[in-house]
């Protein structure tokens, strides 16, 4: 084997090693894009209880008085 074959072999494992981390790179951004879409619909949530609570707690001032 020459050193021009060596050098070749080397630079397409090389080139197969980058496609790889290419193809995990791109299936971890769609994990993130996925996991994004799931915390903001935990924020949505938690601020929809947050707003409930206010509310309960307003109407309870509002029937009862203040404490």
């Amino acid at each position: 084997m020459t050193r021009n074959d060596t050098i070749i072999t080397n630079r397409e494992k090389l080139e197969n090693e980058l496609e790889e981390v290419k193809e995990v790179l791109r299936r971890n951004e769609k994990e993130l894009q996925n996991l994004r879409k799931e915390n903001s619909k935990s924020f949505m949530i938690a601020a929809c209880l947050v707003f409930v609570c206010f509310l309960i707690y307003g109407t309870y001032l509002l029937i009862f008085g203040n404490i």
